[in-house]
């Protein structure tokens, strides 16, 4: 076998890994940089993407792309809640399941944590200090889809949450106009916004 031919077979090989991961993914339905705070294991782990596709959520470190892979078979659900509601429903128990979770001190007015629950018990949360929990919901709101129903937990009161609905439905229209979703996507959130 000639270097050319050991390096054509090599390249196939990568390609075809590639090609398999690819197809294991599936299409990418958004991402979000943030910090890992615990759940998963108790490595400690710098500021990242966390990235949704169909078939897995991804917390990539750098580029050599180890890092976290969560099958979205064992995903239940996505929540994302703002600090205060977080603190409500965090216990001391699950903060030590989670692996003793430290609670960024800063105080920050958009802050969002997303919490990955697996269908094992485990939760997974990562914390995005730029974001607040609705504009989380808009970045992430074809993977919550997907995952599960999220929680984006708000003090509402009823004429909130229907200005939230109303926000929601022009966001979508937006999204449809400039050909982001389809008009059958945008059928299908509308449905599920205004409870169909």
């Amino acid at each position: 076998m000639s270097l050319l031919d050991s390096v054509k077979d090599k390249y196939k090989e990568e390609h075809q890994k590639r090609t398999q991961a690819s197809e294991q993914r599936g299409k990418r339905l958004g991402h979000i940089k943030v910090q890992y705070i615990g759940g998963y294991d108790s490595k400690k782990r710098p500021d990242s993407d966390l990235l949704f596709f169909e078939g897995q959520i991804e917390y990539r470190l750098g580029l050599s792309g180890k890092g976290l892979v969560i099958s979205s078979s064992d995903i239940e659900t996505i929540d994302i809640e703002g600090k205060d509601q977080f603190r409500q429903r965090i216990t001391l128990t699950r903060m030590l399941t989670i692996g003793g979770i430290f609670l960024p001190k800063k105080i920050a007015i958009k802050e969002a944590y997303i919490t990955l629950k697996l269908k094992d018990g485990r939760e997974v949360v990562f914390y995005d200090k730029e974001s607040s929990p609705a504009e989380v919901k808009s970045k992430l709101i074809n993977a919550i889809s997907l995952y599960g129903q999220s929680r984006v937990s708000q003090a509402a009161s009823p004429q909130a949450s229907t200005a939230d609905v109303a926000s929601q439905l022009e966001r979508f229209a937006e999204l449809r106009e400039k050909g982001v979703i389809t008009q059958e996507e945008f059928e299908s959130k509308k449905a599920q916004l205004l409870g169909q």
